[in-house]
């Protein structure tokens, strides 16, 4: 199948991203939504949550009987920071042809590079790609024993738990932070998960570096707890299962790296439907239970009545390919990536295998966190979501810890003991996980 065929496809599968507008503007509150008139409504759904309505095994399809109930769309104050810096900084910031053959960024110091994407700029998916790259993300954030859920095709379940932890180095825009870390050694994000259960895996830790630069390859390192080792990965482990879940170290990050190496399409802003947790303490305990979700329970699908409604929320929409100099072996031929335009933040990802056929996304359920300055983190990428493979029939679910708020803390929230830079943010540090 041809690129230009790729392109079709997901614009066919995505409804409201073709060039023809979705034949209504939006979903009125208080529809709800079944197996029997899903299709009605599949211009508001990403290409991963259409094709679980579609499909015919239980690890990967949605619930029988489950409904999705939709209200009001709701507004999220992320903080004033991030736009103070947005429009303090932004006018400087230019794009710029990069050696790797794609385009590269200059002059960002904080904020989002590109506040105005606009079908007419050629250079729009470019844009809308550093600024899904530099969305915003909390000084420090930590869930202690998140649980993770690995599903195979015959509904066997394997139950993990890991301590999660992510730092923003430089461009920090949350108050009483400087603005880069000394430890920064030129790294933007660093993101550690340590397995905590059960004990056969337990202290297997990943460590990834986002640099500053676009231009530089991602660092990927991995504790193995067998070898008493710190192993740094190739530049081939892009593509390797994160952890043995059902995604990789790209799907791992906002946009895959290094986004020099990839060709960027805008797809336009479009309203989407979008699952939001209740920001209360009910909401916030209720989600961590798979009691709360339609059974079986081998993916998330909220229950209404228990978890709220979902909203239909503005979702700008990303095309990625990597450049034909650098697909050779890639595992994906084809990526579109959803960012919330009013919070900055990642809304799921659909991702097609190297023949260009369709394979796996994710489903976010994100939680809007509050954080000390008064606004809120939406995190979906790490509160709960749904990862469904279908051409092997997998899903990876993650459930937030079951301790709810208590494990889970946002800038100077968090305890001392997770607030270590070295510890939990250099490859040297990750020969301490067994003291």
């Amino acid at each position: 199948m041809s690129r230009f065929a790729v392109v079709l496809l997901a614009a066919t599968l995505v409804g409201g991203l073709a060039a023809t507008a979705p034949a209504q503007d939006t979903i009125p509150p208080g529809t709800t939504i079944t197996a029997q008139n899903w299709q009605k409504y599949k211009n508001f759904m990403s290409v991963t949550f259409q094709s679980m309505w579609t499909s015919n095994n239980p690890t990967t399809q949605v619930p029988p009987g489950a409904r999705v109930e939709v209200g009001p769309t709701r507004s999220y104050n992320i903080g004033h920071w991030y736009w103070d810096a947005t429009e303090r900084y932004s006018k400087q910031v230019q794009l710029a042809k990069a050696a790797d053959g794609g385009y590269t960024m200059r002059g960002y110091v904080a904020g989002q590079p590109f506040p105005n994407i606009t079908t007419s700029d050629p250079l729009a998916g470019y844009k809308l790609m550093y600024d899904t790259y530099f969305q915003y993300e909390p000084a420090v954030v930590v869930y202690n024993r998140a649980q993770v859920y690995d599903v195979d095709r015959y509904q066997n379940v394997t139950f993990l738990r890991a301590l999660i932890i992510g730092y923003t180095l430089m461009h920090i825009v949350d108050p009483g932070y400087p603005m880069q870390v000394p430890q920064a050694n030129g790294f933007y994000l660093a993101h550690t998960a340590e397995q905590l259960e059960p004990e056969q895996i337990k202290y297997l830790t990943a460590l990834n570096f986002t640099w500053s630069d676009p231009e530089r390859f991602p660092e990927s390192y991995v504790f193995v707890p067998s070898l008493r080792r710190t192993l740094r990965l190739s530049s081939n482990s892009r593509c390797a299962p994160f952890q043995g879940q059902d995604f990789d170290n790209d799907d791992e990050t906002p946009v895959p790296l290094p986004p020099t190496w990839f060709q960027a399409k805008f797809l336009g802003l479009h309203k989407m439907l979008m699952f939001v947790f209740r920001n209360d303490r009910a909401s916030q305990d209720a989600s961590t239970k798979r009691s709360s979700y339609y059974p079986p329970a081998l993916n998330l699908v909220p229950k209404p009545e228990v978890l709220g409604p979902w909203q239909v929320r503005d979702l700008y929409a990303l095309q990625l390919q990597r450049l034909p100099q650098w697909d050779r072996g890639y595992c994906h031929a084809n990526r579109i990536s959803y960012l919330d335009k009013e919070t900055a933040s990642t809304a799921g990802y659909d991702t097609w295998d190297q023949n260009n056929k369709f394979w796996r996304g994710m489903v976010p359920f994100p939680m809007p966190l509050k954080k000390p300055d008064g606004g809120v983190f939406m995190t979906g990428q790490v509160w709960a979501h749904d990862n469904p493979d279908f051409q092997n029939d997998h899903q990876s679910l993650l459930l937030p810890p079951a301790e709810g708020a208590d494990a889970v803390w946002v800038n100077q929230d968090t305890p001392g003991k997770f607030v270590n830079y070295e510890r939990y943010a250099t490859p040297a540090g990750l020969q301490q996980v067994l003291q």
